[in-house]
């Protein structure tokens, strides 16, 4: 994965910063950066001319001339931060490395920072310093997020990029600024790489059929780690070697190194040769999008839907998807790929190959009595992440909607997201049916046996069942119910609106305690558990016992491990920012919730009473409810 901070340091510790790793190139400091060429156990160094570096946390002197980035050697926020809201990272070392680029083309190829199996390196993290820079100025940072189309970063001044150094495969592309500057931040597991066991064989994690009977399941088998970086270098062997050839002078060393990279490639086709085709098919559909301008645009989930429409959307791999498709969007993007080929500069051969396909996919769009009945395809299978309805706007105009289902650390929850938004603005909990009453998709979810609670986020709708229910069970209706609230076009809430997170707005009489832990939670804390289908609310700061008050909801808050939420992750990040704060507790129940849970109790009670001997009574209230 990846991720994008802006505005980290502020503006004046950034420009601080560049102008100390501007000094030292200019004294002469640094040096040049080298790709290392490894051939018959000699090692060749090939200059990248415009790349200049200097290893802070090794040299001494350079620490001593840029006093202000030596500060940051010291500082082990960051990994801090990472281990405690992602534990299995476990990172306990640093290193920071200084860069310049003079501009003229400098650049660097295509390239991952480390290997699970030969060091501990887990995190990269680039802090970018070029005030004014401009996109004809060249430099973005390209990450390839593979098997999802790359995507272009552009180095703006105090930005922060961070990615997995093992998984993340990115390159530098060409860049004629003046200067370019930047630090890199490896965050490395020390301790716990001594226990790592060995990698399992290759031979133990291949699928048992083949790649053409069951295309997810070789899919999954090459996106193994031990795999991955092997199956991108085929992917983009072509755009290796440009970006080979763009970062290094024309030299009998350069020539080795291209020699190098296509024994490489060779070397990956001859030993994963049943699985070419699966491999040329995401090359092709990167192709697609990418030609069509869509690689921005387009998620990871997306762009699995468009691969899995266009190769495998029929024939005898269709029962093992277990995705429905809109044709309309078939034959768009069958369109769309024959278009790729095309710009891409594809040629007869590879064109006569898509042909086919092309011909199947539009005569199953055009064909099938499915298709001309109502408009959508589907398959039939086991039970998938994601679900395509057909269904009717309030304008009377009939469209698709994509709802993808995300596992939460609770069992009993899941996360069901729609394309497009929830809640505007805040969350909402609705733990009863009386509750939802004020929600027209709550009211909706309850109606479905086996709903315990419900919770809106932004873009996601959080639903969790009781103990005896399962979600084979369940999804289908939950999936119906959603469908049928966003073609009603009613509003989501009525009434009562939700407020924004005010339980974590800062008001003038909050003492800086106070104050801090709201910051913490809104900034740090709130956004890592609604990943996960909750939310964290502020209760309250008991100064005299220094603990802080909190309410988990949504899939945390019946979570078996909400406890180590609290202990591990919330209270260690709080107590290490915060000396007062002691402990972090879930605060009991409001006098408000308690009544509540009580009237509805008694409700229920006299809707289904019965007398001592079981028979039931009859209630008007409950006639009326169940006619």
């Amino acid at each position: 994965g990846y991720a994008v901070v802006d505005g980290v340091f502020g503006r004046d510790m950034a420009r601080r910063l560049r102008s100390e790793v501007v000094d030292l190139y200019e004294r002469g400091l640094m040096h040049k950066n080298c790709t290392h060429l490894v051939k018959n156990n000699t090692t060749a160094l090939l200059e990248k001319s415009q790349i200049h570096e200097a290893e802070l946390t090794l040299d001494s002197d350079i620490q001593s001339a840029a006093p202000l980035c030596s500060s940051l050697n010291s500082d082990h926020t960051l990994a801090t931060m990472l281990s405690l809201l992602m534990p299995q990272l476990a990172l306990d070392g640093q290193a920071i490395k200084l860069q310049y680029n003079a501009g003229s083309g400098g650049c660097f190829p295509l390239h991952y920072d480390s290997d699970e199996q030969l060091d501990g390196r887990r995190v990269t993290a680039i802090f970018y310093l070029n005030p004014g820079w401009t996109e004809a100025q060249g430099g973005q940072l390209r990450l390839y997020p593979f098997p999802a189309p790359p995507l272009d970063v552009a180095p703006l001044e105090d930005r922060l990029v961070l990615f997995a150094s093992t998984r993340m495969l990115h390159r530098v592309l060409p860049s004629t600024a003046p200067s370019r500057c930047c630090f890199t931040i490896w965050l490395s597991q020390v301790r716990r790489r001594a226990l790592v066991r060995q990698a399992p064989s290759l031979a133990s994690l291949e699928p048992s059929g083949s790649p053409s009977d069951d295309p997810q399941a070789a899919v999954r088998f090459l996106m193994h780690p031990l795999l991955r970086q092997h199956v991108s270098k085929y992917v983009y062997a072509s755009e290796w070697t440009r970006s080979l050839e763009e970062s290094h002078a024309d030299s009998e060393a350069r020539s080795a190194m291209l020699e190098q990279h296509h024994k490489e490639v060779a070397l990956i086709q001859r030993s994963l040769g049943k699985y070419l085709g699966v491999m040329d098919q995401l090359g092709w559909s990167l192709a697609l999008v990418c030609a069509n301008g869509l690689s921005r645009s387009v998620s990871a989930s997306v762009f699995v839907r468009i691969v899995q429409i266009l190769w495998w959307g029929r024939g005898s791999a269709s029962a093992s998807i277990g995705w429905t498709f809109s044709m309309t969007r078939i034959t768009r993007y069958a369109g769309r790929l024959l278009g790729g080929l095309h710009r891409t500069g594809a040629t007869a051969e590879a064109v006569a190959v898509a042909l086919p396909q092309m011909a199947a996919l539009h005569y199953a769009a055009s064909s099938s009595p499915l298709a001309r009945a109502s408009g959508v395809a589907s398959t039939s299978g086991m039970d998938g992440m994601t679900r395509m309805w057909p269904w009717h706007s309030a304008a009377g105009q009939k469209r698709g909607m994509f709802i993808q289902t995300q596992p939460t650390p609770n069992p009993n929850s899941l996360m069901f997201v729609p394309d497009r938004s929830v809640m505007e603005s805040g969350t909402l909990e609705f733990s009863s049916a009386r509750e939802s009453m004020k929600s027209p998709l709550a009211k909706k979810l309850f109606a479905v046996d086996g709903i315990s609670s419900v919770f809106f986020g932004s873009d996601f709708i959080t639903v969790t069942k009781k103990d005896e229910y399962s979600w084979p069970v369940l999804k289908p209706d939950i999936f119906a119910a959603i469908m049928d609230f966003y073609s009603s076009g009613e509003l989501l809430i009525t009434g009562e609106q939700a407020l924004a997170c005010s339980d974590t707005a800062i008001h003038e009489d909050d003492s800086e305690v106070v104050a801090m832990i709201k910051e913490l939670l809104e900034t740090r804390i709130r956004p890592a558990v609604q990943e996960d289908g909750g939310d964290i609310q502020f209760k309250g700061f008991e100064e005299d016992t220094g603990t802080v008050l909190v309410k988990l909801v949504g899939a945390c808050s019946t979570c078996p491990s909400s406890t180590v939420t609290l202990k591990s992750g919330i209270e260690n990040m709080l107590m290490h920012y915060i000396p007062e704060v002691k402990s972090v507790i879930e605060a009991p129940p409001d006098e408000t919730e308690e009544e509540g849970v009580k009237e509805f109790a008694k409700f229920e009670k006299s809707i289904g009473a019965t007398d001592e001997e079981g028979t039931k009574e009859v209630n008007p209230m409950a006639a009326h409810l169940s006619a």
